[in-house]
């Protein structure tokens, strides 16, 4: 018997609605499986400030290992050491509610990054942010000119930053010759010990960034992970 145009109509009705629902069930897999691989595993993460210049200068754009200072999974290898550059949030309590953190999980997903949410200039204390790890926990530290000074747990004498650090990097104390060193960033800061879960934390421009001098040493917990590879720009 000859199938009708209505029959016709039909089926491929039901055809375009197995379509959609495919659309749909693509979509949320490959939508769950980004996310779970930027909670878990590594994400992206755009610099929006010079506050790391001039190795993450504004426009950069860097992938981030997901680490847990505390208790790392077993495929977090990447370790916390002196000189590397982490991702953290030095304040937890801005919780937002849960409808603005699927409209972000939505924005990563579409936009392929993170977003370094640091204002022009590294004036945001509560931002999430990239910064140095400069002090490890148990040491002695202390600032001049910009420089730290470190001491660790055991040891009687003290070294520079870039004597202890196990990575090599450029720091920026440009404008400072105008600086007031009574406010705005300190240039010098007086002894302090280290917890045995705190990290100090600096920015790389030294002179117009907010740090650990500001909301002082963070807890493992507060850092997300560890700047692994910088992709952009491509020099």
């Amino acid at each position: 018997m000859a199938q009708s145009q209505f029959d016709f109509s039909v089926e491929l009705k039901r055809q375009l609605q197995r379509k959609i629902l495919l659309l749909i069930i693509v979509f949320l897999v490959v939508f769950t499986v980004i996310n779970l691989l930027f909670s878990f595993i590594i994400f992206p993460v755009s610099v929006v400030s010079e506050s790391m210049a001039p190795e993450y200068s504004s426009g950069s754009r860097v992938f981030v290992a997901v680490t847990n200072g505390e208790k790392p999974m077993f495929w977090q290898k990447q370790d916390i050491v002196r000189g590397s550059v982490v991702y953290l949030n030095p304040d937890f309590s801005e919780y937002k509610g849960w409808l603005p953190e699927l409209g972000k999980m939505f924005g990563n997903f579409f936009l392929f990054q993170n977003y370094n949410t640091i204002l022009e200039g590294g004036i945001s204390a509560n931002a999430d942010t990239l910064r140095r790890v400069v002090g490890m926990p148990g040491d002695t530290i202390y600032m001049k000119n910009y420089e730290l000074y470190v001491k660790p747990a055991g040891e009687s004498h003290f070294l520079t930053e870039s004597e202890m650090a196990q990575i090599t990097y450029e720091t920026s104390i440009e404008g400072s010759t105008a600086h007031d060193g009574r406010i705005g960033v300190p240039q010098e800061m007086d002894e302090i010990v280290l917890g045995d879960n705190e990290y100090f934390l600096l920015a790389d421009n030294r002179v117009f960034s907010i740090d650990s001098r500001f909301y002082g040493p963070v807890k493992a917990s507060q850092i997300k992970g560890v700047a692994v590879w910088r992709f952009f720009p491509f020099n």
